[in-house]
This record gives C-alpha cells, structure tokens and sequence, in this order.
C-alpha cells in the first residue's frame, strides 16, 4: 500500500525537532512494521492553498504512478489542506480562497481520485486550530487567521465527505497552547497526537 500525503508545512514538521513532524513519525512506524508493504510519499509545499494542489496533483501523482517501486501499487491519499485557503488578507479582508472556490477545488481532488483504479481509499484532514492572540500580533504578517473561519472551511471539507462517502480526521480540538512551537506551528507534543490520530483512521 502507498500513502501519499498532501498538506502544507505543518506536514513537513515544522517546528518539531525532535520527530521532525508527525508524517516522519508515521513513515518510521511502517517502515518499522510494515517494510515494504506500505510507503510513504509525503508532498508538501509552505503555504500551498487548494488551488496549487489542484494545479499539481494528478502531474504529481501520475509521476509517482510510473516510477518504481510505486507502479501499479494501491494507494491510499490523505488530504490535509485549507489553513492557507481560509486565511484572511489583510488588506482585502478577503480569505486567499473563497469557500465556493475551496469547495469545487476539493470536489475536483476527490473526483481526479475516484477516477484512478489504483486509489482504494481517500481520507480528509480537517484543519488545526489556532491561538488568535498570538498569531494575529505581528503586525507585519499579512494575513489574518480566525478559528470562525477555519471552521467554516472545515465544515466544507467534512460535507465533502459526506456527500462522497470518504473518512474524515476531525484535527481542529487537539490544538492546545502548549502544542504551539510559534505562532502558528505545533511541537513535538501536537505531532505525536497527530500520528496517533491518524494511525488509528488508517488501522495500521
């Protein structure tokens, strides 16, 4: 089985330096059980919306499609984006991505997957929550981040599931302030529940 995770830099770890993030985590926990029977193909981008996922994903995919040891190898797809979509431009007060936008580029994600015979199950991630006060202060960041926010975009997500009958990681409750490593980034504790999280969703 093949895992391939999309999301953004939380994905890659930043900033858990003593994991370096819960992907790593899990990819050591297979490798470790699993061996070869399943790997691990972790695709992030710092601040990547919905629609640079959408512009790359089947490229993307199609290339690891070809490429051994991957070629005609089940798949499973993790989905975790939208924190960069929902964000609020400061000077617009507008999100990067609109809900109606954010919710035809997920549909178009789902349906590139379903189309694919390699692809055998398809699991949503919603997005974390944030500490407001903290990453709202530097008033040379141009973006504004609000949990009402983020839960709107996260409730897109899960009716996506639902209408297409994928799993959906409800993530946004297990940010707590000590789990924050900056102002937007979890640590080392975060990560962990995250892949003890996810672990239990994949069964593995």
């Amino acid at each position: 089985m093949r895992v391939v995770v999309f999301w953004d830099s939380i994905c890659e770890g930043f900033w858990d330096y003593e994991t370096w993030g819960w992907i790593n985590i899990l990819k050591t926990y297979l490798w470790k059980n699993y061996g070869y029977d399943y790997m691990l193909i972790n695709y992030w981008v710092s601040a990547y919306t919905s629609e640079n996922i959408l512009k790359i994903f089947q490229h993307f995919f199609d290339a690891c499609s070809r490429r051994e040891p991957w070629k005609e190898k089940e798949s499973m797809i993790v989905i975790a984006i939208g924190i960069n979509d929902c964000s609020i431009i400061k000077s617009t007060w507008k999100p990067r991505v609109s809900k109606e936008q954010f919710s035809m580029n997920i549909e178009s994600i789902i349906k590139q997957c379903k189309q694919d015979k390699l692809i055998q199950r398809i699991i949503l991630v919603s997005n974390i929550n944030v500490d407001e006060d903290v990453i709202n202060s530097d008033v040379e960041w141009e973006h504004l981040f609000l949990n009402k926010n983020i839960q709107e975009y996260n409730s897109i997500l899960q009716n996506a599931c639902k209408q297409n009958n994928l799993e959906f990681i409800d993530m946004f409750w297990i940010m707590e302030k000590d789990d924050l490593e900056d102002w937007l980034h979890p640590n080392t504790k975060w990560h962990r529940k995250m892949f003890e999280k996810v672990r239990i969703y994949l069964k593995v």
